[in-house]
Parts: C-alpha cells; structure tokens; sequence
C-alpha cells in the first residue's frame, strides 16, 4: 500500500508563548497531539519529535483527509481548551498561522527501497536542520 509520511510543526511557539505562557504553550502541544492522535487512523504510526515537530505515516489516501481534518480541528481551539482567561485570543487562528505540514508519498513508480530511504531521510533532515538553534533550544523544554 502506497504511504506518506507527514511532518507536522509548529513555527510561532515564542509567539504561543509571549500569549499564552509556557505552561499554556505546553498544553498546545498537548493538545495537538491528542488531535493528531484522534484524526490519524490505524495502521498509522505516529512519532513526537520534541513536543513541537511531529511525523505521522499513514496511507497515501489517507493524508489529506487527516491534515484537512487536523486543521479544522485546530481552529477551532480557543481560550477554554488550554485553560486560558484571554477570552479574545483566537488560539485556533494564532496556532495555524504557525502550523506547517510537509508530506513525502512513497513508493513511487519505479522507486527502490534505497531510493525510498534517502528520501525519507532528507524529509528527518529538513526537520531537524531547518532552525537548529530553535531546535536546541526547545530541546530541553519538550523532551
């Protein structure tokens, strides 16, 4: 069965944090894993990367559906959800503003399991060199 590997992460945390808190940031995280938890469907494998970066294998058809899914469960987050009095805060918005999602769909055609490996291997490796220094920074504080 053809699959994709999605890496889901988030980009404004010092914002989430500025608004909310740490603690309330963490209770973002929180709660997008449980999200992520709720809309990805079996056989899925799901892996947190340090709290704030997120890889989930699912199949190819099932990609989509789960980030559409995700995102409009997101937005729907508001102050209640991570126990915050900011009543005008919308927590949903200000988390998708930073939320981005990138897929690699494997196999392709003609594609060996080398090839499949060196592939999902720049995908691990963008995650991880993208921001290096927001990367170790927030090491000690997701993991």
């Amino acid at each position: 069965q053809p699959m994709t590997m999605l890496r889901v992460c988030l980009r404004n945390l010092r914002e989430i944090e500025d608004l909310v808190g740490l603690d309330g940031t963490v209770v973002v995280m929180q709660k997008i894993m449980r999200l992520i938890d709720q809309v990805v469907r079996q056989p899925s494998v799901t892996c947190y990367l340090y709290g704030f970066q997120i890889l989930v294998l699912t199949g190819s058809g099932e990609a989509d559906r789960t980030v559409a899914r995700l995102r409009n469960l997101i937005e729907r987050l508001g102050p209640a959800d991570l126990h915050s009095n900011l009543a005008h805060l919308k927590v949903g918005r200000i988390i998708l503003d930073g939320l981005v999602v990138t897929s690699a769909a494997f196999p392709t055609e003609g594609e060996n399991l080398e090839q499949l490996a060196a592939r999902t291997s720049r995908l691990l490796e963008g995650a991880i060199n993208e921001k290096p220094m927001e990367l170790a920074a927030n090491a000690g504080t997701w993991s």
